[in-house]
């Protein structure tokens, strides 16, 4: 009975674990897959709370802010950030682990017969420029959008962040700073 009862309450606490959509959750092909996933989350959760307090370091900004204000503050918050991460690199949140799941993730949502991920990044305004981690991503390159397809199978990522493509890279973007928080180079398979 006490087995039962253990194994409902870690399905029941699975099943209400918000923070990656259904799909992403289905991908994972272990219980070490989920803790990987977990292990990418916190790394998420430590950046997000060093922007923060880079941020509030930094003057709001007001409501009715003008585009000019907005780029200003954006650019000051990368520098904080920047500052704060002096030493970040390559491999910080995509740890080799998580890059290894998050690649079998995209290859096995590349290999799904509905999914037509190379037509929908081929027909996008590819970025064909590598980025760096910890800067701005490239100015008046495209921000070249990740296909529903492969979104739906990738964790959800909190307000603010998002995934891209630039070149072959999976990259991890925070809106808020325009800054290249990581990436997995060539994660994505040739079009």
């Amino acid at each position: 009975m006490k087995a039962h009862k253990s194994a409902f309450l870690t399905l029941l606490l699975a099943s209400c674990c918000c923070l990656h959509g259904q799909e992403a959750r289905q991908t994972l092909s272990t219980g070490s897959g989920e803790n990987i996933i977990r292990s990418f989350d916190d790394r998420i959760r430590n950046y997000l709370a060093l922007r923060s307090s880079a941020e509030a370091e930094l003057l709001p900004l007001l409501p009715d802010a003008s585009a000019a204000e907005i780029l200003r503050h954006e650019r000051q918050l990368a520098r904080k950030v920047a500052r704060a991460r002096k030493h970040a690199r390559q491999g910080d949140i995509f740890t080799l682990e998580i890059s290894t799941e998050f690649l079998h993730i995209i290859q096995k949502a590349y290999a799904a017969p509905e999914a037509h991920i190379r037509t929908s990044i081929a027909r996008g305004e590819p970025v064909r420029r590598r980025v760096r981690v910890n800067q701005p991503y490239p100015e008046g390159d495209p921000l070249s959008t990740s296909p529903p397809s492969l979104l739906s199978k990738l964790p959800e990522l909190p307000e603010d962040l998002e995934y891209r493509i630039a070149a072959r890279d999976l990259v991890i973007r925070d809106a808020r700073s325009n800054l290249v928080i990581d990436f997995i180079h060539d994660a994505i398979p040739a079009i």
